[in-house]
């Protein structure tokens, strides 16, 4: 079971650890891959993730022999996208703080991920408000609610792929927009 928190802000990182450190003592298996959004904050995680005395890997410093640490950080750019492909759970970062307006929650439904993110997203409204119509993605508040539903879809295989695939299905619903825009504007222009 793997949850990643893709494209994180401050104090995104320091909440997620918080509640990962809780709910990985009742479930030990549980990885987490944390991507923060800006690399100036890689070295500040790291220690973040240190002082939380979990054990980790640095994907810049990808050791020869692999290991299984509990964290995963993702300090390369460009490789957000694939290790959504390797998520079971995802968090969207930019929406916990009142300053960014969330990150992108499309790729990791795109994959078939069920997404959870803050209250803060007026950059990504509508892909919001499709996400939680269809039940592709779940609205948290804060820590405690974000531990709370992290944990209910652990324990919820059923829930977990019914949002997954709900998540998938509204990105599939969406592919086209660009040219049945095009063609609309064509037909006014005309």
């Amino acid at each position: 079971m793997v949850w990643v928190a893709g494209s994180t802000h401050d104090p995104e990182e320091r909440i997620v650890l918080s509640v990962f450190t809780r709910i990985r003592e009742r479930f030990p298996r549980l990885r987490l891959i944390i991507v923060p959004r800006a690399p100036e904050r890689f070295d500040e995680v790291a220690q973040m993730i240190v002082s939380a005395g979990l054990t980790n890997e640095r994907r810049s410093r990808w050791p020869a022999q692999p290991t299984s640490p509990s964290v995963i950080l993702i300090d390369t750019m460009g490789e957000l996208g694939p290790a959504w492909g390797l998520a079971t759970i995802g968090f969207t970062g930019g929406s916990l703080n009142d300053k960014r307006g969330g990150q992108s929650m499309i790729e990791p439904a795109a994959f078939g991920v069920p997404v959870l993110f803050g209250p803060h997203t007026w950059n990504f409204k509508d892909a919001v408000a499709g996400l939680l119509d269809c039940n592709g993605a779940i609205r948290i508040n804060d820590e405690a609610e974000l531990e709370r539903q992290v944990v209910g879809l652990i324990e919820n295989p059923e829930l977990r792929i019914a949002m997954g695939q709900a998540a998938r299905s509204f990105v599939m619903s969406q592919q086209g927009a660009t040219t049945r825009t095009l063609d609309m504007m064509d037909a006014v222009l005309l």
